[in-house]
Formats: C-alpha cells, structure tokens, sequence
C-alpha cells in the first residue's frame, strides 16, 4: 500500500478488530494505483478526485460504498489530527458521494428467472447432455429461490417437492420456479452424470456414478466437497467472462439477492410495500433478533436502496424489461 508506514498506524488506531483491519487494509491496497499515478497520498486529494476513484471502487451493495466512504473519512480526519503535510480537511467530512452503480449492477445480477436461465445456458452445458453442470445450475437455481448457501450445500432430495413447486428446510419455504424444474429434476433424480467426451458423439459419452450421498449437489470426483461448487463456478464463468462471452459474472451471494428483489417486486406490483427488515433480522448478526435498532434500521433503508437501484438497472420503465 502507498505510503505503508503511515496507513499502518492509522489501521492500529482506527480498530483492534482483525476484520476491520483488514476491510481498511483492502481499500488502501485497491487506492495505490491512483495514489502512485498522483504520487500523493489519498488524504490530500480533493473530493472531485476522490469521486471517480471510490465510484470504480465499490460494489452493487449500498452499504459497500458507505463503508469505503466512513474509512476514508476517518482516515483523513486522523491525518489532519497527525499533522501530515497537505491532509485534506474536506475529505473528513465525505457524505454518500457514490452513484447507484447500474450497470455493475447488470453485469453481476439477474432480473428475473428467464434471465437467470440465459445466463445460465451462456456457461452450462444442456440439462439434457446429463453432465456435471445440472449440479451448477442447480446451485444457482438455489439461490434465485433464497436457499442459504450453507443449506444449499446440504440440501437433501426429499426438501424439494415438484408436486407443489416448493423447497422445504430448516422450516423454511422457498419457490421453485418453472425454468429450474428441468436442472433441479435431474439433480434430485440422477444418479450418474456424463462425462463430456468431445471427440465423440454425446450419446457415447461415459457416465460415472455420483459421489454417495442425498445432497442434490453432489457430484462426481472425489475431490468434490459440499463446498467447491463456489470454486467451480467461479473457474466456469470467470474466463468466459475476460473473454466477453458472457455478460453477467454470476455468483451465489448476487443470485440470491437477485431473486429476493424479484420476488419484491413481483409483491409491490401486487400493492404491497416493500419491506426489508424481515431479511435483516435473519440474515444479520449472530442473532438477528439481537441487532441494535439503529443498525437494523441502517441494514432495513440500505436493502431498500439497493433494491430500488436494482429496478433501476433492470425495470426503468416499470413492468416490462429487455432483460426478462
């Protein structure tokens, strides 16, 4: 990082948390680019500086630029108190300087199931060549429903039910939607997958047992464990994403809250207002119900923005989107 020496102090000042320590060691080690084309130390840009650079920086979430902007406040308020030659005193006091990002927003996010089905023929092969890749679309189907990823994980085949279109687990519901029938039928109901023989025509192709188990993930190595389907997504949609042949850069996390907006949406165009604080209390904290109120209440309007932001990218003109 740029300048190390002194950003090291102001981390051991700013917090004795390791995670914070290194959430703040991140942003530094993201800004010494811009900091080495300036040659100058962030806390003596000016905020019409600062702008661009936090704006390339954050992620779709609201709270991903509110936390950048908070270290960075403190960082140059701390430099100002420490006296350092050409600190900024107008960076100290940063408001929300970061616009709603829209288009990362549809580069890592999904409007809708039909959307999400694109995607996922952009990465996957067919559901019927029975190869490994039900296994990832059906991770990803996982998580448009709302499944936690530590549930999908381990889900079992007698948590979905196809005659009422739900998944039921740890008293919890979630939708099965009609696009993923086809890739959560065959990971429930196969028990071999193919292994893709180019060289030959597909009805040639080996098939080899799936791993024991009744998770309806597992798949067919022995070195698959309930949580590398993350690593094999990311090797699957990575590449394809450099070499422009896919638009979305799909992940659980983005999925998953991809299909929490949707079904928002859907209600709100029932008349229903929309309302975050259920999510918040659940998927907060080491217990949601323990949350303070002011940061419930932060956590609640920042899910709020970020879902208006995600209308935003993918609804502007209301009911009707290209990306449905």
């Amino acid at each position: 990082m740029y300048n190390a020496e002194l950003k090291r102090q102001f981390i051991q000042d700013f917090s004795k948390s390791a995670s914070t320590q290194v959430a703040v060691a991140t942003l530094f080690n993201a800004l010494e680019p811009y900091e080495v084309s300036w040659n100058a130390d962030v806390c003596t840009r000016s905020v019409d500086e600062i702008k661009p650079v936090l704006q390339s920086l954050v992620g779709v979430r609201t709270t991903s630029g509110h936390h950048r902007i908070l270290i960075l406040k403190n960082y140059a308020a701390w430099c100002c108190s420490h006296n350092v030659p050409g600190a900024n005193p107008e960076l100290s006091q940063l408001t929300n300087i970061i616009e709603p990002q829209l288009e990362k927003i549809r580069s890592q996010m999904v409007a809708s199931p039909a959307h999400l089905q694109r995607c996922l023929d952009q990465i996957c092969a067919p559901v019927a060549d029975e190869t490994v890749d039900c296994a990832i679309r059906g991770f990803l189907w996982l998580a448009f429903s709302g499944v936690p990823e530590e549930d999908a994980e381990v889900l079992p085949a007698s948590a979905v039910d196809f005659s009422d279109l739900i998944i039921r687990y740890n008293g919890m519901v979630y939708p099965i939607y009609r696009e993923a029938i086809p890739a959560l039928r065959a990971c429930v109901q196969l028990r071999q997958f193919r292994i893709p023989k180019p060289q030959f025509p597909k009805e040639c192709w080996p098939y080899k047992d799936r791993n024991e188990g009744d998770w309806i993930l597992r798949r067919i190595s022995s070195a698959d464990t309930k949580r590398s389907l993350r690593v094999v997504l990311s090797r699957r949609v990575h590449p394809k994403k450099a070499d422009g042949k896919i638009s979305v850069n799909l992940g659980y996390s983005r999925v998953l809250m991809s299909g929490m907006f949707y079904r928002t949406y859907e209600a709100e165009l029932d008349g229903k207002t929309p309302d975050f604080s259920v999510y918040v209390r659940n998927n907060f904290g080491k217990n949601g119900s323990n949350l303070r109120s002011n940061t419930a209440n932060f956590l609640t309007r920042s899910s709020l923005r970020d879902y208006q932001n995600w209308k935003a990218a993918f609804y502007p003109s209301g009911r009707t989107s290209l990306y449905v």
